[in-house]
């Protein structure tokens, strides 16, 4: 899960959101809950800041986070910034940043406003860039701090004080600026692409429309904010600080959330709410969409038959460390796209489990390409959630909520659950950094369909009976992981696809048919009726509970995220293509990996948030087009009568566990990749004492990891020797 910054991304406090609407007569907000911004409070906190640092004049560490004022998409991107301490930030800090920051962009706006038609199209971007920047990194330690601080009052007040004004982004002189400059470009340069972006952006904004329809326009907006702060409660207020609203209020306000949102979109030039929300992206037609639902429940309405409900858990923490995980994986990421990452000694992280690992390119130059904080351990004032988040435009952190070990020096286990999503949020982790421009940092909707590509495809890895016996060497292991446990976690990933994509056909359905819908339709109680009884039956939903309704429209207004319940079935697709033709390819063949990663890199990481796909898939699928085969035979629900969609149809596939569609009987089992006649795979350890591990001889189908090759001379768990291992 990616998640972007607190501010006017993606405000807690829904009252805050889109603060010129404040001045308008019809919008009246209702107080915030929690918030008391007396003064004594801030004057409280600089003193305790006074007496931790001992310093009068104590600098704020959040402000040096913000980068040096230059165009980040120039080749001084990698230079490694100077570390900052992050252990001594205090909720003070972020109010006196947000609000220098926010005196600081008044300033540089009201400078550049008397320029918009002197400058050039690149200097008119570098302008908007630098005016945004420092905003954004303030918005985004704001989310870090809600994360971390989840119910301490002192926290919530600081990060919801924090949001600047972006009046620039009402200005209809900077968007006729743009629009000039935009004439000027060819249009399929970068220039030309990013003047497009920013165009659009306004656009949405209704920043072009007639001054009455923009009004109009507007007002819509400050009551769709309204509507929503009835029945969306942010996460940190406690149950007995709010009271809930009735299922009848809740319909109410999703009614009126729904039309507004439609009248929006009529107003700029959209039949419906979808229309408007799909432009842009890889997939424009909710019509295909509608055909990607009806392909996977079809197949897994039919493989539903043979899930068993019993579900035990596995628990793999004598074979699994934190430590054995996250070498194996900065291997792959070594083996597949050339980078080297080092965890940095001194971390100087907001907590003393937090740990700071650095990207750089496997070239001579070795250049600084991005770095990562992790988070791994549960706290009880932490969230729940696993996520990826920037800081800024080349520093991103991870948040997993593994077991903390008892004593600092003792080795960290893992359990399965663990292991997928440090695997997961280590995507994001890639899809961020390795992207040639920083346009994941202010994505857009268009680019909000591919956000999950990378993380699905990092996870099909941890599925491989050899990624779990390499894990489990690495991580020094007494014993491999027994065959019938490996079987039994395939069998329950198995179980799990399966539900899953049907729960993902519903939502998907649900919020296509909810935001498209006309009047005098069906209503929205038995369409969700409908839904459920056609995609998830074998998960009933009262008639009562709207919590899926409900959980669409956060997704659509707290949370940014338009019209994209779709996406995670479409990228949970498009990683199983890629993963399979890595699987067909042959991990032990290190050039094809090499060629493998390059195409991967040029063609969906370092485009970012502008990769086309169906080119993708073509140049490494040998198709275009988003199909369900191979997510299917990944998940061992492919009939054995059929083959990769370029191969013969008459042929049975080869070199897959597959389950027949008809018998669910077990077909053939033959490994990951390669011939099954190949010889058994024997690592050499630089270690004697090592020799007789059990996990040493590799089986046939142990043949992608090659990592344990990689990885030979790996003595200890210490990360920072795992790029010199690998060299």
């Amino acid at each position: 899960m990616i998640q972007y910054g607190t501010g006017r991304l993606a405000l807690r406090n829904q009252n805050l959101c889109f603060s010129q609407l404040l001045k308008l007569p019809s919008f009246r907000p209702r107080p915030p809950q929690r918030m008391f911004r007396k003064t004594h409070h801030r004057s409280f906190s600089y003193l305790w800041d006074v007496i931790q640092s001992g310093n009068v004049f104590a600098s704020n560490p959040i402000l040096k986070l913000i980068p040096e004022r230059t165009n980040y998409n120039s080749v001084q991107r990698y230079s490694k910034p100077t570390p900052v301490d992050l252990s001594s930030m205090t909720a003070s800090n972020l109010t006196r940043a947000a609000s220098q920051v926010q005196k600081e962009y008044e300033e540089a706006w009201r400078i550049l406003m008397p320029k918009l038609n002197d400058l050039g199209p690149e200097e008119l971007l570098e302008n908007l860039d630098q005016l945004e920047s420092a905003s954004l990194v303030v918005d985004n330690v704001a989310s870090l701090c809600h994360h971390m601080h989840v119910f301490n009052d002192s926290w919530i007040r600081a990060v919801h004080q924090v949001g600047t004004d972006f009046e620039h982004e009402q200005s209809r002189e900077l968007y006729l600026a743009l629009l000039e400059s935009y004439t000027k470009v060819d249009v399929g340069t970068e220039t030309g692409r990013l003047l497009r972006k920013h165009l659009n952006q306004f656009e949405l904004r209704g920043v072009h429309l007639d001054t009455e329809v923009r009004e109009m326009f507007l007002n819509l907006e400050a009551s769709k904010i309204e509507f929503e702060s009835k029945f969306i409660i942010p996460e940190e207020v406690n149950e007995q600080d709010s009271t809930s609203s009735t299922t009848k209020e809740q319909l109410q306000s999703i009614y009126g959330m729904l039309a507004i949102r439609q009248k929006q979109a009529e107003l700029l030039g959209y039949d419906t709410y979808v229309d408007l929300a799909l432009d842009g992206r890889t997939i424009s037609d909710a019509n295909e969409i509608h055909c990607l639902h009806n392909e996977v429940a079809k197949r897994a309405s039919l493989a539903l038959e043979s899930v068993e409900n019993e579900s035990k858990k596995i628990d793999l923490t004598s074979h699994l460390s934190l430590d054995g995980t996250l070498q194996g994986l900065f291997a792959i990421a070594r083996a597949l796209f050339g980078v080297v990452i080092s965890e940095d000694e001194n971390p100087n992280g907001w907590n003393q489990d937090v740990r700071l690992f650095h990207i750089t390119a496997g070239d001579v130059e070795e250049r600084w390409i991005g770095s990562f904080y992790i988070d791994a351990y549960k706290r009880s004032t932490k969230t729940r959630s696993t996520l990826m988040a920037p800081l800024t435009p080349r520093i991103v952190y991870m948040n997993i909520n593994a077991k903390a070990p008892v004593w600092d020096d003792s080795p960290s286990p893992v359990c399965l659950e663990d292991v997928v999503a440090i695997f997961h949020e280590f995507g994001h982790v890639l899809q961020f950094i390795l992207a040639r421009d920083n346009s994941w940092y202010r994505p857009d909707s268009s680019s909000i369909d591919i956000s999950e590509v990378m993380p699905q495809f990092m996870e099909h890895w941890v599925f491989e009976e050899s990624m779990l016996q390499t894990l489990a060497h690495i991580s020094g292991s007494a014993t491999p992981i027994p065959d019938e446990v490996v079987t039994a976690i395939q069998k329950q990933r198995r179980n799990e696809k399966i539900e899953e994509s049907l729960r993902r056909v519903f939502l998907g359905k649900l919020e296509l048919d909810m935001f498209s819908r006309k009047d005098n339709e069906e209503s929205l109680v038995a369409l969700q009726r409908r839904l459920v009884e056609d995609y998830v039956p074998h998960e009933p939903i009262p008639k009562s509970d709207l919590s899926p309704m409900v959980q669409l429209m956060e997704a659509n207004g707290r949370l940014q995220r338009p019209v994209a319940q779709y996406r995670y079935l479409m990228s949970e697709l498009i990683s199983a293509d890629l993963f399979l033709t890595c699987k067909e390819m042959g991990i032990s063949n290190q050039d094809k990996m090499k060629k493998l990663g390059h195409s991967l890199q040029t063609l969906i990481l370092e485009p970012g948030t502008q990769a086309d796909i169906k080119k993708a898939l073509l140049s490494i699928c040998e198709h275009e087009s988003v199909s369900a085969d191979a997510y299917f035979k990944l998940n061992f629900l492919l009939s054995s009568r059929h083959s990769r969609h370029h191969g013969n149809m008459n042929s049975p596939p080869q070199n897959f566990l597959e389950i027949s569609s008809e018998t669910g009987d077990c077909l053939n089992l033959t490994g990951f990749s390669g011939a099954s006649s190949e010889k058994d795979v024997s690592v050499e350890t630089s270690d004697a004492s090592e020799k007789d591990h059990p996990v040493e001889k590799l089986s046939p189908s142990s043949n992608l990891l090659d990592l344990a090759l990689l990885l030979r001379n790996v003595k200890t768990v210490s990360l920072g020797i795992l790029s010199p291992s690998l060299a």
